[in-house]
């Protein structure tokens, strides 16, 4: 298994952004039991034009979204009916997606990771600490393999300190079904920073 931090890359690709003063923080409409709550955001538009457009895009602040159609466009089915990244998307956020429009009239949905697992090794992580000697940023992460188990692939640390400030990926394990970011390498997917943090897989 390995272990990927997932951010969006506003440098190379387009991005959106709304065309009124909103901010979605305090109001996610998903919560950790998967429950969509009031989500009345205005419209946004896409910036930064002359930029390539990617599947995944950074609709600020701090939100991942993507295009439903775009994103399963060349995905085909297998006899074994693996799951689309779209499918997947929906696992992360437990089947609940929220909708944004653009303003030409193009639809996105907003990909909010609620699965959190209490997988971080805290002990063996590098940590910087405070000057009072407090932790406060993990220089190098590390698992505890055996409890990543997401249904989606997609996960937060179920932490206080670190469940809103990363989104995690996980390759599947050796016999299951492939997970998300084993589709999204696979079928070439863009518009995502990925970035391999920790492996249990022999170099």
């Amino acid at each position: 298994m390995k272990i990927y931090t997932i951010d969006v890359n506003q440098k190379d690709f387009q991005k959106l952004e709304f065309l009124e003063h909103f901010d979605p923080t305090p109001d996610l409409p998903v919560s950790h039991e998967g429950r969509l709550g009031k989500w009345e955001p205005p419209a946004c538009r896409i910036i930064d034009t002359d930029k390539p457009t990617a599947d995944f895009m950074l609709l600020t602040p701090n939100q991942i979204v993507f295009n439903p159609r775009q994103l399963d466009m060349d995905f085909v089915p297998d006899d074994g009916g693996q799951d689309s990244l779209y499918t997947l998307a929906e696992m992360a956020s437990y089947g609940e997606v929220a909708p944004v429009t653009a303003d030409n009239n193009q639809r996105y949905h907003i990909l909010i990771v609620t699965e959190c697992c209490n997988a971080l090794d805290r002990n063996n992580s590098k940590w910087q600490t405070d000057e009072q000697g407090q932790p406060t940023f993990i220089e190098k992460f590390m698992f505890h393999g055996g409890r990543v188990g997401t249904v989606s692939g997609l996960f937060r640390l179920a932490d206080a300190d670190f469940d809103k400030k990363y989104i995690f990926a996980h390759t599947a394990r050796e016999g299951e079904e492939l997970k998300f970011i084993d589709r999204y390498f696979q079928q070439g997917k863009t518009g995502l920073d990925v970035k391999e943090v920790w492996s249990d897989e022999a170099d």
